[in-house]
């Protein structure tokens, strides 16, 4: 949404995007407004979502937005289950466990 209209309400993550702080602070925020209504990231409940009031946004920040930016692209590790697959089926765990055979009778250290 990095056109030149930005809309009169901003999601949260948008709003946090803008600030240039993560989704995550950007809800703490939010919620700190909601209990102080002075503090925080200025926000009111539309339809059950939370939506940042623009004019409120840029009155309590003191800025002008005129753009909001996109998403940042998320580069995820290369996990395990990616590498896993490069294993042959044949060779890999089913990830099942196999049932104990209990050849022990009570404790390790029990004589």
């Amino acid at each position: 949404m990095a056109t030149a209209e930005v809309p009169d309400f901003l999601t949260v993550e948008e709003a946090g995007r803008v600030l240039r702080i993560g989704r995550t602070a950007a809800y703490q925020q939010a919620h700190r407004w909601l209990d102080t209504h002075s503090d925080g990231l200025p926000v009111l409940w539309v339809g059950g979502s939370l939506r940042v009031p623009l004019a409120q946004f840029e009155q309590h920040y003191n800025i002008r937005v005129t753009a909001v930016p996109q998403p940042a692209e998320r580069r995820r590790p290369k996990s395990a289950k990616t590498e896993a697959q490069d294993i042959p089926r044949s060779a890999r765990s089913t990830g099942r466990r196999k049932a104990r055979e209990s050849t022990q009778s009570g404790l390790p250290f029990a004589g």
